[in-house]
């Protein structure tokens, strides 16, 4: 693999973007503060999620550089990358996907995992199926709470009654949206309009509902809103001008 990757990454293909420190310890705490991906849920870390922000930068620089559809291919399944249903990571954060659709000119943004891209790819079944329970193995599992799914459904006439003690716009906006998921500290809502999940998504909006959620439930959490049924982790069908 070693002696495949010397002759895939040579220096005309390595992205090395010269970023300032400052800048990037700023934009951390921002991202941090608004609960903005990616890195904020590696706070707690060493080196407080500027990992993953660096990545992300040099994704931004591509995609300003070049103004093309990309793809990035990465194991993480950490939820300030994707939206996820139970233990599965469905699609990228909207946010992310926006962020670069601005700064790209209109492009695309997709991730997927290894095994995902040696199947589009036409690899043999068994390197594909090696690769992905290597995947599976390296992946944390997030255990779902059913009970506190059955309570959160509960009491979500008592939040929203919260919620619209703050705002009643963002109180509106939970009409057509129930709470799935619950993993840990982390609850996923479904909607059923994409105006509405845009709108929860957004870190004014988001806090106030995961303020009202987290009083009741005695816990802090982070809160992620998906539409229903939605297809939104397709992949551009030419693939000469994606970067991987």
């Amino acid at each position: 693999m070693s002696v495949l990757y010397s002759q895939i990454f040579d220096v005309n293909v390595i992205v090395d973007p010269d970023f300032s420190e400052s800048a990037m310890q700023k934009d951390l705490k921002r991202r941090t503060n608004s609960k903005t991906p990616p890195g904020y849920k590696d706070a707690s870390k060493e080196d407080e999620g500027v990992g993953d922000l660096l990545i992300w930068h040099t994704i931004l620089h591509i995609g300003k550089e070049c103004e093309c559809d990309l793809v990035l291919i990465t194991g993480d399944q950490k939820s300030d990358w994707w939206h996820r249903s139970g233990n599965e990571a469905i699609y990228p954060r909207h946010e992310l996907v926006d962020e670069y659709r601005r700064i790209s000119g209109g492009c695309s943004f997709h991730m997927m995992s290894f095994s995902k891209l040696l199947d589009l790819s036409g690899a043999s079944r068994e390197a594909i199926e090696a690769v992905r329970l290597e995947e599976e193995e390296q992946t944390e599992s997030l255990p779902t709470n059913n009970s506190d799914l059955a309570m959160l459904r509960k009491i979500w006439p008592e939040i929203r009654k919260r919620v619209k003690a703050i705002n009643r716009r963002f109180e509106a906006l939970l009409a057509s949206v129930e709470p799935i998921e619950i993993w840990g500290n982390c609850v996923v809502l479904g909607a059923n309009y994409r105006f509405h999940e845009i709108r929860l998504n957004e870190p004014e909006v988001r806090a106030v509902v995961e303020d009202a959620i987290g009083q009741l439930l005695r816990i802090p959490v982070n809160v992620s809103t998906v539409l229903i049924g939605s297809e939104l982790n397709t992949i551009p069908t030419e693939w000469d001008d994606v970067p991987f």
